[in-house]
C-alpha cells in the first residue's frame, strides 16, 4: 500500500512538473513574441515605383509583388522594378495605365481589371498582354469595360465585377470572352464567392455595388 501511494505521489509530481514546464514554454514564447518588432520598408517611386497612388497589391505563385497603380502596373522582384504601360502602337501592350485589380488562375496567367481599358491577360513567360472582350445582353462587344474586382470560383470560372453588370469567364476554355452573368444590379464595386454548387448550377456570392449589397 505504501509503494503504492509513493508511486502515485510521483506520478502526480510528473504530471505538476510537465504543466509547470508547458505554462514556463508558453509565457516565453508569448514573451518573445511581444519583444518582436515588426520592420516595415518604404517603397517609393524613388525605388522605381511607377506611382505613388498604388490601387491594389498582388502576390503570385511565383513569388513576384504586384502593384496596380493610377500609372502603370509594376511587378517587384524584391530588388527592381519591372513596369508596364500602355502603348498605342503594341496592341499586346496593357490597354490602360489605370490598374485596379490583379488575379492569377491555375494556369499561372493574370488577370488585370482597368479603369477604361477593359480585362487584361498576362502571360508572364512572353510579357505579352491580351485583351479581353465583352459580350453584353445585346451580343455587342464591348472592350472598354471598367473592372472594379476579380474572383475565381473553383470551377475555374472568373468573375468579373464591372461598371455594367457581372460577367464570366470560363477558365478552362481557349476563348479570351466575357459573356453577362447578370445586368440586375450595376456599378459593382467588388464581390466575393460564398457558396457554390457541387455541379456548379448554382453560384452564390455577395456583391456590392454603388447602390446596394446583394446576395
Amino acid at each position: 500500500m505504501v509503494k503504492e501511494q509513493i508511486v502515485e505521489m510521483r506520478n502526480i509530481s510528473i504530471i505538476k512538473l510537465s504543466v509547470i514546464l508547458i505554462a514556463l514554454s508558453i509565457c516565453t514564447n508569448l514573451l518573445y513574441s511581444q519583444n518582436q518588432s515588426i520592420r516595415l520598408q518604404s517603397i517609393t517611386v524613388n525605388d522605381g515605383l511607377s506611382q505613388s497612388h498604388v490601387n491594389t497589391i498582388y502576390e503570385d505563385s511565383r513569388g513576384y509583388m504586384w502593384f496596380g497603380t493610377t500609372d502603370g502596373l509594376n511587378r517587384f522582384d524584391g530588388h527592381e522594378f519591372v513596369v508596364y504601360k500602355y502603348d498605342p502602337d503594341d496592341y499586346n501592350s496593357i490597354s490602360d495605365n489605370f490598374v485596379r485589380c490583379i488575379i492569377e488562375d491555375q494556369n499561372k496567367r493574370l488577370w488585370i481589371g482597368t479603369d477604361a481599358g477593359g480585362l487584361n491577360v498576362l502571360d508572364m513567360d512572353t510579357e505579352k498582354f491580351r485583351r479581353v472582350s465583352f459580350k453584353n445582353s445585346t451580343e455587342k462587344s464591348i472592350h472598354n469595360q471598367q473592372i472594379w474586382d476579380l474572383s475565381i470560383d473553383s470551377l475555374s470560372q472568373l468573375w468579373v465585377a464591372t461598371w455594367d453588370g457581372l460577367y464570366r469567364i470560363a477558365l478552362d476554355e481557349s476563348t479570351y470572352s466575357a459573356t453577362i452573368a447578370s445586368n440586375q444590379t450595376k456599378q459593382i464595386r467588388c464581390l466575393t464567392i460564398t457558396q457554390i454548387s457541387r455541379y456548379g448550377w448554382v453560384v452564390r456570392m455577395m456583391v456590392y455595388s454603388s447602390t446596394l449589397i446583394r446576395s
